[in-house]
C-alpha cells in the first residue's frame, strides 16, 4: 500500500463507512492496480448532484471529431 505524496492533487476518497483511520484500518483504494491510502473525505454532493451533471455533459457532447 503506498501512502500519496504530500502535495498530491490527486484525492483518493475514504469509504463512505469508517472515514478516519481509527474506524477502517485496513483501507486502501486500487488505482491502476496500485493501491493507495485514502487522502480525503468523501463529499456527498459530489457524488449525487456534480457527478450526474458532468455525465450527462460528456454524454451530450459526444466523441471529439479529430
Amino acid at each position: 500500500m503506498l501512502q500519496m505524496p504530500q502535495n498530491t492533487k490527486l484525492g483518493v476518497e475514504w469509504p463512505e463507512k469508517g472515514t478516519d483511520e481509527v474506524q477502517n484500518l485496513a483501507s486502501t483504494n486500487v488505482i491502476f492496480g496500485t493501491q493507495y491510502s485514502p487522502n480525503c473525505y468523501p463529499v456527498p454532493k459530489i457524488d449525487s448532484y456534480w457527478v450526474p451533471r458532468l455525465v450527462d455533459a460528456l454524454e451530450k457532447r459526444g466523441l471529439p471529431q479529430y
